[in-house]
């Protein structure tokens, strides 16, 4: 049997700089802009589901885990919470790996993908935001390279071409706990940058 735990924090909204988001890509924007500085001072980033709804802002660390149960129960909190809070606003932040080119029938096997060469790390944000007028959902995404020299505190470096106007030119794998275990997201649709 296994258990995942996650840290919480609920904020009034208005005390945020979510206060005035309105979109999936002002969510996008916001949450890189905090994750950016976040990365500059630790030099990492904990992978993070951010829930806004009309009042509040739900920040939840997640440790993502190498277990499939405990990835579904990750899975189910976030429906869940997502209900619970009336959230409009579904956001998350985490490192992965970019395998440029890649096609999803590669991606069945992801440790072949973790061995090559061109595989690039970002800082991802994705955004997903439920519009209450038109009741049309619109998802949002943003990331940047990270940078590692030896010697040096990793960087971040903007890289407009990592998503295309078709959504991402390749596969995403989640970064997680232990060598090779690794999570697909890839974008089925366009996403604005």
């Amino acid at each position: 049997m296994s258990t995942i735990s996650v840290q919480a924090q609920k904020l009034p909204r208005d005390e945020t700089p979510f206060a005035d988001v309105g979109s999936a890509r002002d969510f996008a924007e916001q949450l890189m802009a905090q994750a950016q500085s976040e990365f500059e001072l630790k030099g990492k980033q904990p992978t993070q589901l951010v829930f806004l709804n009309a009042t509040e802002v739900h920040i939840v660390d997640v440790p993502i885990s190498t277990r499939e149960n405990e990835r579904i129960a990750v899975g189910n909190m976030t429906i869940k919470l997502t209900h619970d809070l009336r959230a409009f606003g579904v956001a998350t932040v985490s490192e992965a790996w970019l395998v440029p080119g890649a096609t999803e029938a590669e991606a069945e096997n992801p440790a072949m993908l973790l061995q090559r060469d061109d595989k690039e790390e970002v800082l991802l944000v994705r955004a997903s935001w439920d519009d209450q007028n038109n009741g049309e959902p619109t998802t949002a995404a943003k990331a940047l390279l990270i940078v590692r020299d030896k010697g040096r505190s990793p960087a971040l470096v903007e890289r407009p071409d990592l998503f295309t106007s078709e959504g991402v030119d390749g596969i995403l794998l989640l970064k997680k706990q232990g060598e090779g275990a690794v999570g697909m997201q890839a974008f089925q649709r366009p996403i604005m940058i």
